[in-house]
C-alpha cells in the first residue's frame, strides 16, 4: 500500500515537470511570434509609408508619421525581450511555493542544455563562463544570479505596453485608412 502511495506521488512529480517543461516551450514559441509580429508590424508601416508616399505621390506630413509609427514598432521588439528576459520556470525558482520551485528546478535540469544557454547570453554572460555554467551550476547559484532579474516588473510593463501600444496602433491605423488630406471645402 505505501509503495503503490509513493508510485503516485512521483507519477504526480513527473507530471507537474512535463506541465512545466510545456509551458516553458510555449513560451519560447511565444517569443518567437512576439518578436516576428514586432518586425513584420514594423516591416509593414514602411511598407505602408512607401505605398502612400511613392505609389500614390502623397507627400502630406501625416503620410511621414507611417515611418516613425514602423520605428515604434521595431523598437517594441526591446520590451518582447524585457518581458521574456527570465523565464518562467527560473522565475518559479523564486516564489513560495515549494513544490511549484522542486518541480521547476527539476524542469530545468530537464532542460539544462536548451534554457541555461538562452539563459546565460540574457544575463550577458561570456561564452567560455557560459558553457561551464551551463555544465555545473546548482540551484542556490541560480537562483542568486536570477534573483534581480527575476521580479515580475516587466511582465507588468509589458502587458501594459501591449494593451496601450495595440490600442494606439489601432487607432493610428484607423486615422491613416480614413484620413482624407484634401481642404474641408474640397471634399
Amino acid at each position: 500500500m505505501e509503495r503503490a502511495t509513493e508510485h503516485d506521488a512521483a507519477r504526480g512529480e513527473g507530471a507537474a515537470v512535463d506541465r512545466i517543461v510545456a509551458e516553458y516551450r510555449r513560451e519560447v514559441v511565444l517569443r518567437g511570434l512576439f518578436t516576428i509580429a514586432c518586425r513584420a508590424g514594423a516591416l509593414a508601416f514602411v511598407a505602408l509609408y512607401f505605398y502612400f508616399g511613392i505609389y500614390l505621390e502623397r507627400t502630406e506630413v501625416f503620410y511621414v508619421t507611417l515611418n516613425l509609427a514602423g520605428v515604434a514598432t521595431g523598437l517594441s521588439s526591446f520590451v518582447v525581450i524585457l518581458y521574456f528576459e527570465i523565464p518562467q520556470v527560473v522565475r518559479d525558482l523564486h516564489g513560495a511555493d515549494a513544490s511549484r520551485a522542486d518541480a521547476s528546478w527539476a524542469a530545468i535540469e530537464r532542460l539544462r542544455g536548451e534554457l541555461l544557454p538562452r539563459l546565460f547570453d540574457a544575463l550577458w554572460m561570456r561564452p567560455e563562463e557560459r558553457d561551464a555554467l551551463v555544465r555545473s551550476i546548482d540551484r542556490p547559484t541560480l537562483v542568486r544570479m536570477t534573483a534581480e532579474r527575476a521580479q515580475d516588473r516587466w511582465r507588468r510593463r509589458g502587458k501594459i505596453y501591449l494593451g496601450v501600444y495595440g490600442t494606439l496602433a489601432a487607432l493610428y491605423l484607423a486615422l491613416v485608412a480614413f484620413y482624407d488630406p484634401r481642404p474641408p471645402g474640397l471634399r
